[in-house]
């Protein structure tokens, strides 16, 4: 995304630059740097969101503030649990796309938690919303183009995983709704609203 960006965008005042939020260590020309920092539907892919908080904590100038969007646990983690175990696809990383909090009893619990460890003044909400997909094609393809397993399946089995993985999707997700072939999902999400405040 950061290269493409690169490519694509053309700004004189605008540099890209990729950054681990969960790493441990802040570049020192990241540090109390930012004015605003966003994150949308990204948190959730976060290993460590109280490092994660503390290092956009510490990214922010005095009085910054940071907005971001996220999934308090993915619709498809009890399925990517499911193929970590499976004997055949368990080797393709599937771990890796589960959310932060992907086994606890409430995710938006321990996002609150990390948050209150962090050093904001905030606010959290959960919100419900839903999502149509129009129609098969669509629907497949959103499920296909979050795994990222599916570049290090050889070609010639590629079919067989989309088959079980389609299977188990649509036996472990809530469809809330079938209506001419659409299908829709009813969500919630977390909303975050920060602030650096300033010592």
């Amino acid at each position: 995304m950061v290269d493409y960006a690169r490519r694509h965008i053309v700004m004189p005042k605008c540099e890209f630059y990729e950054f681990d939020v969960n790493s441990e260590h802040i570049p020192s020309n990241f540090q109390s740097r930012f004015d605003y920092i966003f994150s949308f539907f990204a948190l959730m892919y976060v290993k460590n969101p109280e490092q994660a908080f503390k290092n956009i904590h510490a990214m922010l100038k005095p009085n910054g503030r940071t907005f971001n969007v996220f999934l308090p646990f993915l619709p498809t983690d009890s399925v990517y649990r499911k193929l970590c175990k499976h004997e055949k696809w368990g080797k393709y990383g599937h771990e890796q796309m589960l959310s932060s909090y992907s086994s606890a009893a409430s995710p938006e619990n321990c996002y609150q938690q990390a948050l209150d460890r962090s050093g904001f003044k905030y606010y959290f909400s959960v919100e419900k919303t839903s999502y149509t997909f129009s129609n098969e094609e669509e629907w497949k393809g959103f499920f296909i183009s979050i795994n990222t397993a599916i570049p290090n399946i050889p070609d010639d089995e590629l079919d067989e995983y989309k088959e079980l993985l389609f299977n188990l999707i649509n036996n472990e997700l809530l469809i809330d709704g079938s209506v001419k072939g659409s299908k829709i999902y009813n969500l919630d999400y977390c909303v975050m609203s920060a602030s650096k405040i300033s010592s």
